[in-house]
């Protein structure tokens, strides 16, 4: 039986204005103070609130460099609800924050992440953009225990072996910053979330879904994950309505597309996660009618708003 959490945590005034601007707050809208369990399907849930989650902070910046404090902060301050990062283990077992599995393209470094030093990446790289410094996995989570924002932590395949012992470190530093309640892991790696999910049955799990990837072969690699992160052009009413009965919800996986959009709305998939927030505030206040990106996943058709 999948645990249906309600996980605690603070939300914050960019939640509260998201609310409010989209319209879509029940009578049984999450209070103030918590961390709404957004991934599971509206039918299924009963909450009327959103989640808007940035890809890496506000990735798409021309002048800051994605997965640092300050591609966080701006996110936020543009309408994020929450932030997803990557988290990667040095040649030392430590934890940084790093999409790519080499250091060349977001610093001033070269190289692989899991041949170079924690002290070598937090010291001595820095951000290609804005030179910003290169954050640890515990300063990122004590900014967001700080301002207030829900994490997305990705764990990232590609780099160092995910060993029990490396993911134990993920969780203990997650519990030293008190941040339990307002992480949530997402993966590729459903071994990797499956232990997460052994040890610490209370975290929220989520496992990505490629395009066209069978949904029921995905639920049996990962049954004892809470949500599924899907395209929208792989959604539809039978799906939604299989997975929850299956206990896994639903969360928009990354499009910066007004139809995607719209279809996770018509699905009642209360989660997305986007390169630009404020474009998608834009589009769900009615101030523009937003973009037509179409990475990572092919744009959803416009019929499936009527199915």
């Amino acid at each position: 039986m999948k645990l249906q959490l309600n996980q605690i945590g603070r939300v914050t005034r960019a939640t509260i204005a998201a609310v409010a601007l989209l319209g879509a707050v029940s009578s049984s809208a999450t209070p103030a103070g918590a961390y709404p369990n957004t991934l599971v399907p509206a039918v299924a849930s009963g909450y009327g609130d959103y989640q808007v989650t940035a890809h890496r902070g506000f990735r798409l910046s021309g002048s800051i460099t994605e997965n640092t404090l300050e591609s966080a902060q701006y996110a936020m301050s543009h309408g994020a609800t929450a932030i997803e990062l990557d988290v990667m283990a040095t040649s030392d077992s430590k934890l940084v924050i790093m999409h790519d599995s080499t250091l060349g393209r977001t610093t001033t470094c070269t190289g692989y992440v899991k041949y170079r030093t924690f002290d070598e990446i937090t010291n001595h790289c820095f951000g290609q953009k804005g030179h910003e410094r290169i954050p640890s996995f515990t300063t990122f989570l004590n900014w967001a225990h700080a301002s207030g924002a829900n994490l997305l932590v990705e764990i990232k395949n590609g780099g160092k072996t995910w060993t029990p012992a490396l993911l134990d470190q993920v969780i203990a530093e997650v519990d030293a910053t008190s941040m339990n309640s307002r992480v949530r892991f997402l993966s590729y790696n459903t071994s990797a979330l499956d232990y997460v999910e052994s040890v610490r049955p209370e975290f929220f799990t989520v496992a990505v879904v490629d395009h066209g990837v069978s949904v029921s072969a995905k639920a049996a690699a990962a049954p004892n994950t809470n949500a599924f992160s899907m395209c929208a052009i792989d959604m539809t009413p039978a799906t939604r309505d299989y997975l929850a009965g299956k206990g896994i919800g639903l969360g928009g996986r990354l499009t910066d597309n007004a139809t995607d959009w719209a279809v996770f709305r018509h699905l009642g998939v209360r989660s997305v996660t986007v390169d630009n927030p404020s474009s998608y505030v834009g589009w769900a206040t009615g101030r523009s009618s937003g973009p037509s990106e179409t990475k990572p996943c092919p744009q959803a058709p416009a019929w499936m708003l009527t199915s």
